[in-house]
C-alpha cells in the first residue's frame, strides 16, 4: 500500500522520464481529449509508431474541424510523417448522446478493431455545473462518460485480442486521489448519484471533486476479470502545464501556479507516462494497476482498505445504474465480459 510522499513527488516531477515506443503497424488507436495539451502530445508520440488508424477525439465540432483543417493535424503530420491514417472525430464527454454517437461512428468506420483506447479527456471542476443530462460536470466527464465509452468499445477490444497482441485501455487518473481520502461519504450506496446533487455539492465539497473523480477512476479499472485478454491501467501524468487548470478557482490557480513553476512538467514530459501505459510494460505486471512516472505505483492505503472497497462497489454499481438508462447494450456487455466466473 502507498502513502503520499512529498520527497517522492518532487523527485518524480524533476525526473527525465523514458519515452516508450512500439511498432503499431496494423493497429487502431483512439485518443480522447487529443487536440490540446497532454492528449495532443500523446498523439504525436503514438503517430510516430505508425498505427494504421489514429482517431483523435475532440470535445466540440469547432475544435474537431480546427484539428483537421487548422494547424493541429498538419503539425502532427509534419512531426511524424503520418498521413491520412490520422483523423479527428467529435466527442463531448459532457453529453452521453455524443459518446454514443462517437461509438456508432467508430463501429461504422473504425475498421472492426481497436488495439488501444487512451481515455485522456478530463476536466477540473471548480464549481458546481450540471450537464444537460443532469449530472455534475466533473463526475460526468471524468467518470460516467469515460466508463460509458470504455464499456461500449469493450466488445471490439476483446474481439481484437484474438488477432494480435493484447489490446489496452488507458484511463487518466492522478496523484490527487491521495487527497480525496478518507472519504466517508463514499460509504453511501448512492454516492455517484449524490455527487450530482446540487444541495450536496457545496463549494467546500467541490474543492475535493477533482480528487474524488480521480479516485473513482482507479476504482473502475478493478472490474475486469484477471483472465481478460484486455490490459487496463490507470495513469498519473504528473503535475503539468496543461489546459486542465483552466477551470480552477482563483485560490487554486494561485496555489497550483506556484507549484507548477517550481516542479511542473511540460505537457510533452507529462505525456510520457501515458505513452508508457499504452505501450510499455507487460500485461502480467501492469494489468489493473495504477502507474506513476513510467512504473507501477501503489495506490493510497485507503483505496484498498475496508471502506475503500465499499466505495469501489458503490461507485461501480451507481455508475452502471446510470449507464443502463443511457444504452441498452451496457447490461449485455457487463454480463458477457465483466462477470467473474
Amino acid at each position: 500500500m502507498g502513502k503520499l510522499s512529498g520527497i517522492r513527488f518532487f523527485k518524480d516531477q524533476w525526473s527525465d522520464l523514458e519515452l516508450a515506443s512500439a511498432d503499431l503497424t496494423g493497429k487502431t488507436v483512439i485518443i480522447t481529449g487529443a487536440n490540446v495539451g497532454l492528449g495532443f502530445e500523446t498523439a504525436k508520440h503514438i503517430a510516430r509508431m505508425e498505427p494504421t488508424k489514429l482517431i483523435l477525439g475532440c470535445r466540440d465540432m469547432k475544435k474537431a474541424e480546427n484539428a483537421v483543417h487548422g494547424n493541429r493535424i498538419p503539425e502532427i503530420r509534419t512531426a511524424t510523417q503520418i498521413g491520412d491514417e490520422l483523423v479527428a472525430w467529435h466527442i463531448d464527454q459532457a453529453s452521453f448522446s455524443s459518446v454514443v454517437a462517437f461509438v456508432e461512428k467508430f463501429e461504422a468506420e473504425g475498421g472492426g478493431r481497436l488495439d488501444l483506447l487512451i481515455a485522456n479527456a478530463g476536466m477540473f471542476p471548480a464549481n458546481f455545473v450540471k450537464t444537460s443530462d443532469g449530472y455534475e460536470q466533473g463526475i460526468h466527464v471524468n467518470n460516467l462518460s469515460t466508463s460509458l465509452l470504455a464499456l461500449l468499445l469493450l466488445p471490439t477490444q476483446i474481439k481484437t485480442a484474438s488477432s494480435g497482441p493484447t489490446p489496452r485501455l488507458v484511463i487518466l487518473s492522478s496523484h490527487a486521489h491521495h487527497l480525496a481520502v478518507p472519504f466517508k461519504d463514499g460509504l453511501d450506496p448512492k454516492i455517484i448519484q449524490r455527487l450530482s446533487d446540487e444541495t450536496y455539492c457545496t463549494p467546500s465539497r467541490m474543492k475535493n471533486r477533482y480528487n474524488i473523480s480521480k479516485c473513482t477512476s482507479i476504482f473502475c479499472i478493478q472490474h475486469l476479470p484477471e483472465d481478460t485478454p484486455l490490459t487496463v491501467v490507470a495513469v498519473h501524468p504528473g503535475l503539468c502545464y496543461s489546459k486542465l487548470g483552466r477551470n480552477e478557482s482563483v485560490a487554486q490557480k494561485i496555489m497550483y501556479s506556484g507549484l507548477r513553476r517550481l516542479v511542473g512538467r511540460t505537457t510533452e514530459m507529462g505525456s510520457r507516462p501515458i505513452v508508457w501505459g499504452a505501450v510499455g510494460g507487460e500485461k502480467k505486471s501492469i494489468h489493473g494497476k495504477y502507474l506513476d512516472s513510467c512504473r507501477v505505483e501503489e495506490e493510497n492505503d485507503w483505496v484498498f482498505g475496508k471502506d475503500g472497497k465499499i466505495m469501489q462497489d458503490n461507485a461501480w454499481n451507481g455508475t452502471l445504474e446510470i449507464l443502463r438508462s443511457v444504452s441498452p447494450q451496457v447490461d449485455a456487455i457487463v454480463a458477457e465480459y465483466l462477470t467473474r466466473t
